[in-house]
């Protein structure tokens, strides 16, 4: 908690009844700064600056203020000024790994991982913010400062917030993609490229579970997790693995996890996917600003609550971002990026793979690359149509700074840097379990890494990630590495929509956001009049609209609270 002026003497009766609402302990760090914690809660102090979360030093060739520069990990980084009238920073690590929420009240800015905090506190008197949510569903591969709750805003990872005396300045992007996808940076040579790659992710690794105890891997037997499997193993870790199946041959990976788990010598945990277990009417994102925790999530959390029981874990490791930060792509961006950096023989073979990989001819192939040549220093996000009320859907979305291409960007670059944003919005199922949930391929030194590794050479010889495959060939069986296919679990959202059909469309046709007019309720109900939605991503959609619905119902049933701040 931040105030506006200086409160010298004992801690102001706000923060104290901030505090006692929230059970937490109270820390001065200043006379206008007070950090809040909870039993659980990592933090440290160094010198000027207090560092929540996990964070680890980094190698630096000079001595640097950027906090980037010299700590990776996990945190959020509160700098505090020389003198007691000096502007306080905090800095976002780029890997998303901890929430940096904030909000506004009377003379004090209060700050949390957790936003539902700054509700049961009473810090913010609990509104919809219908334009932000439209925002969210309409783009919701993207992240923005702006959520979906009136008064509560983001700080973006790799970004910066200053406060002075009068509160919150603007956002400022410190960390850069750029700064490592930049033409001068890159590792050119496929071998070279796969060495760093497997030297950033078995270094990581090992620093991000040193002294974590016993993990819970979440092993798909898909490349992401197996590649993880490898460096745990490698590293010396203890754990276990656990892998989720559905009643659909199309979720079932068993084979592939037996596989990587009786390779590498380690214990392996099966559990069949319950819908019983998921209730579309309950929100799983009551603590999140938006909507972004799916209610089929419920599922994964519940088996992974009774594996934690059953191993003593004390972590949970996932291969969230793999396919993001390993440049999974389909596009002629990658060609047009070896047209920028290679020779004619360069281009064509870039223009082989892609062909090969995307199944397209080798004209259209071309007739893209020269479209990206001339074009493809921006990148749009596309929408989502949920059936919204158009007065409230943007016109076009928010540009996400770490899109902003510099002269010499490259297009597939610049496609690897969005395909990192999108999954942002997908790692707050974190929160459903009591553990933390480390996503290493998601760290900054592996990040920065791939960055490096230009567009093309992740689909070298028309296989996708061919470099990390390459890296982590030797630790691995040859049927994972070179395993193309993909498993999914959308048979289990299928069946909750053909479960709960009726109660669904009753949930939203009668619901918070239909009462809102946020709907267009005349085509909703044409979709749902329709015999066969299921058979079409549409019921997908529907859910994820119902889970939004859930969500505004368990943010709202919080608007009659007192306020701590009011």
């Amino acid at each position: 908690m931040v105030s506006d002026h200086p409160h010298p003497g004992p801690v102001p009766e706000t923060v104290s009844a901030v505090a006692a609402c929230l059970n937490m302990s109270v820390h001065p760090l200043m006379n206008r700064a007070w950090l809040l914690t909870r039993s659980d809660t990592s933090w440290r102090t160094t010198g000027a600056t207090i560092v929540i979360g996990d964070a680890f030093p980094r190698a630096c060739d000079r001595s640097s203020p950027c906090v980037f520069d010299n700590l990776w990990g996990g945190y959020v980084a509160v700098l505090l000024p020389a003198d007691q009238g000096g502007a306080i920073e905090l800095w976002r690590d780029p890997s998303s790994a901890v929430g940096c929420y904030y909000a506004r009240s009377r003379e004090w800015t209060v700050f949390a991982s957790n936003a539902g905090d700054l509700a049961r506190a009473g810090v913010v008197a609990v509104e919809i913010d219908w334009y932000g949510l439209a925002a969210h569903l309409t783009f919701s591969q993207l992240r923005t400062p702006r959520t979906a709750i009136n008064g509560v805003h983001e700080l973006l990872a790799g970004g910066r917030l200053r406060l002075g005396e009068r509160g919150v300045t603007a956002q400022a992007m410190i960390w850069s993609p750029w700064a490592y996808g930049a033409p001068d940076k890159m590792i050119r040579d496929p071998a070279d490229a796969s060495r760093a790659v497997r030297e950033a992710i078995l270094g990581t690794v090992a620093a991000r579970l040193d002294g974590k105890g016993r993990s819970i891997l979440r092993l798909s037997g898909g490349l992401d997790s197996s590649i993880l499997a490898a460096a745990m193993k490698a590293a010396g870790h203890d754990f276990v693995c656990l892998n989720y199946r559905t009643r659909h041959a199309s979720g079932d990976e068993r084979h592939y996890a037996r596989k990587v788990a009786n390779h590498l010598a380690v214990e392996l945990h099966e559990v069949e996917l319950d819908p019983a277990r998921v209730d579309p009417f309950r929100s799983s994102a009551r603590d999140i600003p938006r909507p972004t925790i799916f209610s089929f999530s419920q599922a994964h959390a519940h088996h992974l609550e009774e594996t934690i029981g059953l191993t003593g874990a004390s972590a949970i490791v996932d291969g969230g971002g793999g396919d993001n930060v390993f440049c999974y792509l389909h596009s002629a961006a990658t060609v047009a990026d070896a047209v920028r950096l290679e020779s004619p023989t360069g281009w064509w073979r870039a223009a082989c793979d892609m062909s090969d990989l995307s199944k397209a001819s080798l004209a259209t192939i071309g007739r893209a690359t020269v479209a990206k040549l001339r074009h493809g220093h921006l990148y749009r996000w596309q929408p989502t149509d949920f059936w919204l009320n158009q007065d409230y859907v943007p016109s076009s979305s928010f540009q996400h700074p770490w899109l902003c291409t510099p002269g010499t960007g490259l297009p597939g670059t610049l496609r690897h840097i969005a395909n990192i944003i999108q999954i942002q919005n997908h790692l707050d199922a974190g929160s459903l379990v009591r553990l933390p949930v480390l996503s290493p391929l998601l760290a900054q030194p592996v990040m920065e890494t791939c960055l490096r590794v230009p567009s093309y050479l992740w689909a070298r010889g028309g296989i996708n990630r061919r470099v990390a495959r390459d890296a982590f060939a030797n630790l691995l069986p040859e049927e994972i590495v070179w395993r193309r296919d993909k498993g999914t679990p959308t048979s289990i959202v299928g069946g909750l929509f053909e479960t709960h059909r009726d109660r669904l469309r009753d949930h939203l046709l009668g619901g918070v956001l239909a009462s809102a007019g946020f709907l267009d309720r005349p085509r909703l109900e044409r979709v749902f009049d329709q015999n066969r939605v299921a058979q079409d991503i549409t019921y997908s959609l529907l859910v994820r609209l119902a889970d939004a619905e859930s969500w505004a119902c368990a943010w709202l049933s919080r608007s009659d609270q007192p306020r701590a701040l009011a």
